[in-house]
């Protein structure tokens, strides 16, 4: 991992003071943007694209930018009640992660952008909606009095045409 210069800033006094490590306090990197940083590390990439899609506004624009003729900037801003300032921060969020980009007036998703769309937003939704099934098998694979084979039979009954039963199987033939 790469050393980053950082700068600590504590509100109350505007005290500013500099270090060499990224501990706590609100950090403002540098001469370094965002995506710069991300691309220094793929795990600060992948906390980075987490904290993006955790903001409700950032994915819904994420995601209506999935549509054919992508989002124009004004009807966005009134279907989503956002002021401008609120819409292109969240925008230039997504921009410098790599996630959407301009084409013409309209911001239309990148091949990343849509892998995210079509991949991981979906499966995150269907790992929420099936906690409660999820939370049972995990309980059943560390409880010793079930076998695998008895593991699998719930697993397929609880799963039966979902994406994550083929995930929850290859995760329980990993822990044999």
């Amino acid at each position: 991992m790469a050393v980053v210069v950082v700068a600590f800033t504590k509100k109350p006094t505007g005290f500013s003071m500099r270090r060499e490590d990224s501990l706590s306090w609100s950090l403002k990197v540098k001469n370094w943007s965002y995506a710069q940083l991300a691309m220094q590390d793929s795990e600060l990439l992948i906390a980075s694209t987490f904290k993006v899609l955790g903001d409700k506004m950032a994915c819904n624009l994420l995601v209506a930018s999935a549509s054919d003729t992508g989002v124009h900037p004004i009807a966005a801003m009134k279907k989503m009640a956002l002021t401008r300032k609120q819409f292109y921060s969240r925008l230039a969020r997504l921009k410098k992660l790599k996630l959407i980009k301009k084409m013409g007036e309209n911001y239309v998703p990148t091949l990343q952008g849509l892998l995210v769309v079509n991949n991981l937003l979906p499966m995150m939704r269907e790992i929420i909606e099936s906690r409660w099934k999820i939370d049972s098998i995990d309980k059943l694979m560390t409880d010793k009095e079930f076998t695998n084979s008895h593991v699998e039979e719930i697993i397929d009954t609880l799963l039966r045409g979902s994406a994550l039963r083929k995930e929850v199987l290859s995760i329980l033939q990993k822990a044999e």
